[in-house]
């Protein structure tokens, strides 16, 4: 592609987040003349990497963290020279990091509401039995020893 849309400007450099990628990607997008999602899918239909609609979509629209090949694939459509992706990759890398720690600490909130979900669920079943239930949620409460009432009283009052 002979018209490569200029990218000197973008600064890549202080991009840490997925939404500010996504606005350089629709910038490149835009400074390559719009080409349609099928053009897109044409130009990389012989690639070691091509692109479908759906994912160029997703990418363009914040809605998946693209794989980094499919995001260099999508630039080499738009036309970004091969001597201008060094930048891209290393954002990329940035962000990626920072999705896949978002990633694990959102698996251990859902995992704790889960254990939350469960032991309450436990609840209604020994409704009959206070004190088991009592102590199962002591033994969840740090700082408090689920066989002493006076730990679970003072962890009580300390909490209100």
């Amino acid at each position: 592609m002979d018209d490569a849309p200029y990218t000197e400007d973008l600064d890549l450099s202080s991009v840490m987040a997925r939404d500010e990628l996504v606005a350089l990607l629709r910038t490149v997008h835009l400074r390559a003349d719009r080409p349609s999602l099928r053009v897109l899918e044409a130009r990389t239909r012989l690639r070691a990497v091509s692109l479908s609609k759906t994912v160029v979509s997703e990418m363009l629209n914040g809605a998946r963290f693209p794989r980094k090949a499919v995001m260099l694939a999508f630039l080499q459509a738009c036309g970004v020279q091969d001597d201008h992706l060094e930048p891209w990759r290393r954002a990329w890398e940035r962000i990626a990091v920072r999705e896949q720690g978002a990633m694990q600490t959102e698996a251990r909130k859902g995992a704790s509401v889960r254990r939350v979900t469960n032991l309450a669920g436990g609840i209604r079943r020994d409704s009959r039995k206070p004190n088991d239930v009592v102590g199962q949620l002591r033994a969840h409460v740090p700082g408090t020893d689920p066989h002493d009432s006076r730990s679970a009283t003072a962890a009580d009052e300390s909490s209100q």
